[in-house]
């Protein structure tokens, strides 16, 4: 509450600086270890998708390697979404805030980080149906070089890169904070 010359009252529903950078720091924290925790796992599942086609072959699209990798994508996708849409709407009721993150189409607000990530698992989640259908038409094949699954692997890199970027940006955020922030920096930075 503040009250101006002519002494009417102005209440505002902004929280105070440090709050607000706390905050963004935390969701940035919370979001990017999901982010990684989806690259894990999608990495793991291209691993063993990798040895189910050598020592199997490729049988059927859904695969249990096959939903892990999708689990990974879809994972690191909603916490790159969610990151965007949650940090947007900040932006968009506390003006201070904005300076904070990266904007995109003069829409959205986040930091790179979650765009890379967005991105990236938006394109992983291109390339699959795509692989099955280059399957479909030039045979099975064991061979990692084929474009599809280039463009899946690259994807996969690019969503840890991104979360690695999340994560600078959770403890660069937190540095203000003081000793509040500490803990935030600290697990941003293991």
């Amino acid at each position: 509450m503040a009250k101006t010359f002519d002494g009417t009252v102005i209440y505002t529903d902004a929280a105070p600086p440090g709050q607000s950078l706390k905050a963004v720091s935390t969701l940035r924290l919370i979001l990017g270890l999901t982010a990684l925790l989806g690259a894990i796992v999608f990495l793991e599942g291209t691993s063993w998708d990798i040895q189910w086609h050598t020592f199997i072959g490729r049988d059927r699209t859904l695969i249990p390697p096959h939903i892990m990798m999708l689990s990974g994508v879809t994972l690191s996708g909603i916490s790159a979404l969610l990151n965007v849409l949650i940090e947007s709407w900040w932006a968009r009721h506390n003006t201070s805030m904005a300076q904070y993150s990266v904007t995109f189409a003069q829409l959205f607000s986040a930091p790179l980080g979650a765009y890379v990530v967005g991105f990236s698992s938006l394109t992983a989640a291109v390339a699959f149906p795509l692989d099955a259908y280059w399957h479909a038409l030039y045979g099975i094949d064991v061979a990692i070089w084929a474009p599809f699954h280039i463009m899946f692997i690259a994807s996969m890199g690019l969503v840890a890169l991104g979360a690695a970027y999340m994560l600078s940006s959770a403890a660069h955020l937190a540095s203000p904070c003081g000793p509040a922030g500490s803990s935030t920096r600290r697990a941003a930075t293991f």
